[in-house]
């Protein structure tokens, strides 16, 4: 029974609390300038 309880008290609590810091890392991540890494994803007819 108790072993049941916790869980139920993980997956209720825990796993969206990870769920979420995942989320904000990604977020976090995407918003940094990671387009800046030297590798050219344009050619030079779409700079222009």
């Amino acid at each position: 029974m108790r072993a049941a309880l916790s869980t139920t008290w993980v997956i209720l609590f825990a796993l969206p609390i990870i769920a979420i810091v995942v989320i904000v890392a990604f977020a976090l991540y995407h918003s940094s300038e990671v387009r800046k890494d030297d590798r050219d994803d344009w050619t030079d007819a779409d700079d222009r």
